[in-house]
Parts: C-alpha cells; structure tokens; sequence
C-alpha cells in the first residue's frame, strides 16, 4: 500500500508540474510572443517616416537607428510605431531574438524535467518491484538476482550510479552474477536485525534481516546525455531465516 500510494504521489507531482509548466508558459511566454510576432507582421508590411530624410549619406544618421518612427499599414488609417532599421530593411522586431531565446530555454527546460520525471517514475516502479521479488523469494540470492535482471531488462532498465553511501552493500550489473559491478544498477544491503536482552546482551533468534535497495534515475536528454544521476532507497519487510547469496 505504501508503495503504491508513492507511486500515486509521484504521477500526482508530474501532473501538477506539467499543467504549471504549461501554464506559465500560455499566460507569461506566449502573450509576449504572440504581440511580438503580430508587430512584427505589422511593421514588415508598413510605410514609414524616414527620420534621416534629406540626407543621401547611407550613414548620416546612425544613431537614429532603433528610434521608433510613425508608420502606417497599407489600407490602413490607423498610425503604429516601427523601429527604424537604417537604410536595410529588416524584417524582425527588436524582441524576436530575445524572445525566440526565451522560448528555447522554456522548451529545454520543459523536456528535461520530462525525461527526470519518466526517469524517476520507473525508478520507483524498479525499486518497487525488487523490494517484492526479495520478498517473495524470502533473501537475495543468485535466483532472485536472476529475476530481478531478468525484469529490469523486460523494462529497459539500465542507469547507473554508485553504492559509496551504502558501505558492505552489493553492487549489482545489468546482468552477471558478480556482487561488486563497477558499474551497478542498484544496490542491496542486508541487515541483520538483533535483540537486545536485559543485560544488554545482543541476541539473534530466531534468524532475521531485512535489505535496504537503492536504485538510479536521472535527467536525460536526447543530446546531452545523462547530465545528473540521482539516487532513490527503499527496503524490504522484515525476513526471517532469509536466503543469501
């Protein structure tokens, strides 16, 4: 139950984020782009005053490049303002490259967090589903670690991380049996549960121990590449007389 309501959470997070995303982005970013793209339409098609008039010098009046001049759209009574361009027409607003910039940020920004929340939503349905093959199989032993390559592959599972944080902890490839990969795809550590007597004599029966698992998201991008790699940890019930490797 505990781990569905995090997946649950989880889908929930992505949900909430895509909509501010795609909010922010229809009422901040697009009204500016839109009067942008409408001005410019505009002025590429207006006639305008030409404030260096008189003057058959191409670069009499430089600095009078940018200043807004009237103008008015064929067919139209209504007089709008242009920046002057010099004596080359050009047909882009002062903001389009500014704005166009902003708009690529937004979308590498939007894609990236994307690819994190995918990532991380199969992390949690990987650490998931190996906490409950350990269970099943009462311990982590070369059989369980069959079925859960076996799964990981089936998913398309393959990021990578490291296990420093986790000292004495199994480090697990993609595939092969070997329990220190230079390159692990996630992490278990078993720990064994004791008793503490009256005299504080540490005990152990009946037989007990549970496993911390530790698998990898991380963000993603079709050009880049993994940029960061995260972390995510769980651990299994509590297992009495547990198999082991």
């Amino acid at each position: 139950m505990k781990e569905t309501t995090g997946e649950l959470n989880m889908t929930l997070i992505v949900v909430v984020a895509v909509s501010v995303l795609v909010a922010f982005f229809y009422f901040v970013i697009w009204p500016g782009l839109d009067a942008n793209f409408e001005a410019n339409s505009k002025c590429s098609r207006a006639i305008c005053e030409n404030p260096c008039s008189g003057s058959s010098e191409k670069n009499a009046c430089e600095d009078a490049v940018g200043q807004l001049v009237k103008c008015r759209v064929n067919g139209s009574d209504t007089d709008i303002y242009c920046p002057w361009k010099g004596w080359y027409k050009v047909r882009e607003a002062v903001g389009s490259y500014f704005l166009t910039t902003i708009f690529i940020i937004f979308v590498v920004l939007f894609t990236g967090y994307m690819c994190l929340s995918i990532n991380m939503n199969k992390a949690y349905k990987v650490k998931n589903e190996i906490i409950n093959i350990i269970q099943k199989n009462n311990g982590l032993d070369e059989n369980t670690l069959v079925q859960i390559q076996d799964f990981m592959t089936k998913v398309g599972y393959r990021t990578t991380g490291n296990c420093d944080d986790m000292p004495g902890a199994y480090a697990f490839g993609v595939s092969g049996s070997s329990a220190n990969s230079n390159k692990p795809v996630f992490c278990a550590k078993e720990m064994i549960t004791e008793y503490e007597t009256e005299s504080y004599a540490t005990v152990q029966f009946p037989k007990a121990a549970y496993y911390q698992i530790k698998v990898f998201f991380s963000v993603d991008l079709p050009v880049v590449r993994q940029l960061f790699t995260f972390g995510l940890k769980g651990s299994t019930k509590k297992l009495f007389y547990p198999v082991t490797i």
